[in-house]
Order: C-alpha cells, then structure tokens, then sequence
C-alpha cells in the first residue's frame, strides 16, 4: 500500500514539473522609472486689458512643466524691443500669473511678444468689446487663428510609381495639427497590398514587432519616411522636431474599437492596414509609429501594459519623462492614440503599471 502512495506521490511530482516546464508566452513584466526634468516654463496664455485705446495691463499665465520648482524669467518685448523684465518662482506642474503696467496705443501696427506668443495690438483692438475689456491669447491657439484662418501646409501626395503593377488603389485625405500649423497629406495606398495583410492570419501573441517589421510594406513605409523627412527638413525640423512629426501624424488618426470596425474583439493591425482603415486602437497606431520610426532609423520598441500599448523611444542625455531600461538603453514612453503627448509622458492610469518590452527582432 506504501508502494502505490510513494507511486501516486511520485506521479503528481512529475507531472507537476511538466507543467511547470511547458513552454509558453512567458514574459516578465516592469515598472517603468522616471527621469525627472528640470525647471521647463511656457506661458500658456497673455490677457490683455485695454482701455481708451490703449493696452493699459499685460498678463502672463506661466506654467513649470518641469519636475522641480524654478524661477521664470519674463521679457516683454514692444515692436522688437525689450521694454520690461520680471521674473516670477513657479512650482513644478503648477501655474502662476504675472503682469505688467503699460500704455501701448492701440494704433500704429505696434507688437507685442513674450515667450513664443506674438500678438498685433490693433488686431486685438479691433475686437470692440465694453470700455475696459480683456482679451486673452493662448498658446494653444495662435492669435492669427482668431482672427483669420490657420496656415496649412500640403505634403506631396504619395502616389503609386507608374512602374507599379498595383492599377487600383485606396485614396485618403490625413489631416493633423503640429507646430501651430494644419497640415494634410493624400495618400495613394495599393489595395492589392492592403488585401495582402488582411488576409493574414493573426498570430496568437501579444508581440506585435512581426506586424512593424513584416517586410512586404518597407517600400511603401519608406516612401511615406521620405516625404515626412522632406518636409521636415524643408521646415527646418531636428530629429527631435522630425520624431514629434510623424508621431502627431499617427496621433491625428481616429481612435477606433475593434470590436466596432471588426468582427473580432481584439484585431491587431499592420501599418497599411490602419492606413486604409483610417485609424485604429492603441496597438494599431503603435504599430504604425514604430514602423516609421523604425525606417527612419530611430531605435524603438513596443511597450505593452496588460490592457494598452505604446511606443518606446530610445532618449539620450536631454531627455526625460518614463521611461524603461532595456539593453543598455532608456526607452522613452510615447503615446500615440490621441494627439499632445509628448515623449516621456505616460497616462495618469499607466503611470506605476507594469510593462513588457517588445524589440523589433
């Protein structure tokens, strides 16, 4: 009787090490670091008071977007000179507002600049309100879109080589925001190409890298780098500049539910494949960001939290914001569902969540 105990025991110790050794998607999952920035400031808003057509108060709404508290420095500029100094302390993620004691007539075309904002007082002036009134400008929306309409810049159209055999094609109109500028770019896609990776089988993993680096679209992706990149040095842009450019082209698209636009509670996509959808959800765009980073040979991972993901960026010395260490390399957190973030910046509801890093093997 001991005998068959010892070998009922032994039996269950086997197959609990079988189990325990089956092969599996396995991963390890960690908590993202922080690398905190110094004192940033922007001002985010200038009031103007005015009275008897004249400017008679200025006031800057500063923001600290740094990690730690600092001293803002404003300098008020009238028609390119330097009329007035003054400095104010900010905490880190909080606001404060200075102003400042003026007469500026309302006539003879004078201008006002404090940080990035430039403003036209007879422009402001010709909006007649009650005597005094306030005008308030913010950064979020240039001076010039109030009062006339917004600059717009075209991106070639992408259209198919005329040596392509792909006859038929899928035209979309992409429009974003960046830099204070609208921008739109028409995109000729092939729609044998798009039936190519429809028909795929998705694979049973939460490692989408094989939908970024799947090489039957690097011609097309690369196309759509170079037009992005042309643009980017026609506007003067650094790599920096260049990388917040193409990802405000991804965060333009509209954010999409699977299990609206599909049959399927959870459809992975690849690059062409959101192109032509006009948009997707949070693995979609990332996989179409991380292809054009890819190709434009930035080094970039996905990064995968049990329900989100995203794309991260490999950060130098000036960078900062969450990141994660992976080879020797901070990677740095970029969203891409919806548009303003910047890199570094997580979610509120990401912030302490554990992640997979994914390379692009």
């Amino acid at each position: 009787m001991r005998e068959i105990i010892r070998l009922v025991i032994l039996i269950f110790m086997v197959l609990a090490l079988i189990v325990v050794c089956i092969p599996g998607d396995s991963v390890t999952r960690t908590v993202p670091l922080r690398r905190i920035p110094p004192p940033a400031f922007e001002v985010s808003a200038l009031k103007f008071t005015l009275s008897a057509e004249e400017v008679v108060k200025i006031e800057a709404h500063v923001r600290n977007v740094g990690g730690f508290d600092g001293t803002y420095v404003a300098n008020l500029i009238v028609d390119g000179k330097s009329v007035a100094t003054k400095s104010i302390a900010v905490a880190a993620g909080n606001a404060e507002t200075l102003s400042f004691s003026c007469y500026i007539s309302s006539s003879g075309g004078h201008t006002v600049e404090l940080d990035r904002l430039t403003v036209p007082i007879d422009q402001i002036a010709a909006m007649k309100y009650t005597d005094p009134y306030v005008v308030v400008v913010s950064s979020t929306q240039s001076f010039i879109d109030i009062l006339q309409s917004p600059q717009i810049i075209h991106l070639l159209p992408l259209k198919l080589n005329e040596a392509s055999q792909d006859t038929a094609t899928i035209t979309h109109n992409y429009t974003w925001l960046f830099d204070g500028t609208k921008w739109i770019w028409e995109l000729q896609l092939p729609e044998s190409l798009y039936s190519h990776f429809k028909g795929l089988r998705r694979p049973s993993t939460n490692n989408y890298s094989i939908y970024v680096t799947h090489p039957m679209d690097d011609t097309y992706i690369d196309n759509l780098v170079s037009e992005i990149e042309r643009v980017a040095q026609e506007q003067g842009f650094d790599t920096s500049k260049t990388v917040k450019f193409a990802a405000a082209f991804v965060q333009g698209l509209p954010n999409t539910s699977d299990s609206i636009t599909t049959n399927y509670y959870n459809y992975p996509r690849y690059p062409i494949e959101t192109l032509v959808d006009f948009g997707g959800d949070c693995e979609d765009t990332a996989i179409l960001l991380a292809a054009l980073l890819n190709r434009m040979g930035q080094k970039v991972v996905l990064i995968a939290f049990p329900d989100h993901y995203g794309v991260g960026i490999l950060g130098g010395e000036s960078t900062y914001g969450t990141y994660w260490e992976h080879n020797g390399g901070r990677y740095f957190y970029l969203e891409t569902t919806t548009g303003g973030w910047r890199i570094g910046e997580i979610p509120e509801n990401l912030a302490d969540v554990p992640a997979v890093i994914y390379a692009l093997d």
